[in-house]
C-alpha cells in the first residue's frame, strides 16, 4: 500500500465555527435561503455559493474549501434519478452512472484522486427524506461523505456535524474498493431523523489502511 498522508487540516487546533471556509453546492432557491439563515445564525460567514457542478469543481480545485455541504441531488436530475431509483431492484445499492445525481458526482469527483489537494475535503450531503433515501444515503457512504443530513435542515443538526469535523475529525482509509473518511468513526445514534448516515460500515474497512489518525 501506499505511503499515508496527512488528513484535512484547519487552520489551527482552536478552530471556530466562524473561522471555516465553506463551499455551498445548492441549486433550489429554498435549500440555499435556508443554509444562508442557519450559517449565518452560526456566525459563518466565510461561505462561497455555487449551483452548477462545473463551476464548483473549478471553486474546488483553485481553493479547496475546509468543508463542503453539497445538496445530493439537483433539481434536473431528481426527478429521474427518483424514477429510477424506485423502479430498480428493492436491495441494489448502487445508483446507474448515468442517473447518478450531482451532489454524488461531486463527491465521488473529489475521492477518486487520493493524491489531490482536495482529495481529503470533509463533505456534508443533503438529502431528502423520502423513499429513495436510504438507497441514495448508501450510495453516498460509499463514496466517502463524512455526513448525510435530512432535509429540512435544522440548525442543531448542521452545527453538530460541522463541530464534529471541526474537533473530532475522522482518519482517511484507504482499501482497494474505497478511499474516504473511518466509518467506524463516523457513526450516528440510531434513529435519529436529523442525521440519515447511521452506522454503515463495509466489511473490507476493517483491513483498509488507515491514513490518519
Amino acid at each position: 500500500m501506499e505511503k499515508a498522508t496527512q488528513p484535512h487540516q484547519f487552520a489551527d487546533d482552536g478552530s471556530r465555527l466562524e473561522d471555516l471556509q465553506i463551499l455551498v453546492f445548492v441549486q433550489s432557491r429554498g435549500t440555499r435561503a435556508l443554509l444562508g439563515t442557519i450559517l449565518g445564525a452560526l456566525r459563518v460567514h466565510k461561505v462561497s455559493w455555487s449551483d452548477t457542478l462545473s463551476d464548483c469543481m473549478a471553486r474546488i480545485e483553485q481553493s479547496p474549501p475546509d468543508i463542503l455541504i453539497a445538496d445530493s441531488r439537483s433539481i434536473r436530475s431528481s426527478v429521474n434519478s427518483e424514477e429510477s431509483a424506485t423502479n430498480a431492484a428493492p436491495h441494489h445499492e448502487y445508483w446507474p452512472d448515468e442517473l447518478l445525481p450531482d451532489g454524488l458526482k461531486l463527491l465521488k469527483w473529489i475521492r477518486q484522486d487520493p493524491a489531490a489537494a482536495y482529495a481529503q475535503t470533509p463533505v456534508i450531503l443533503l438529502n431528502n427524506s423520502d423513499l429513495t433515501a436510504e438507497r441514495l444515503i448508501q450510495a453516498a457512504q460509499n463514496a466517502g461523505a463524512h455526513d448525510v443530513l435530512a432535509k429540512p435542515l435544522s440548525m442543531d443538526a448542521l452545527h453538530g456535524s460541522l463541530t464534529q469535523l471541526i474537533h473530532r475529525p475522522p482518519a482517511f482509509v484507504r482499501s482497494d474498493s474505497y478511499f474516504g473518511p473511518d466509518r467506524r468513526k463516523t457513526q450516528r445514534t440510531s434513529g435519529d431523523p436529523e442525521r440519515q448516515q447511521g452506522a454503515f460500515r463495509r466489511r473490507t474497512d476493517g483491513i483498509a489502511e488507515t491514513i490518519a489518525g
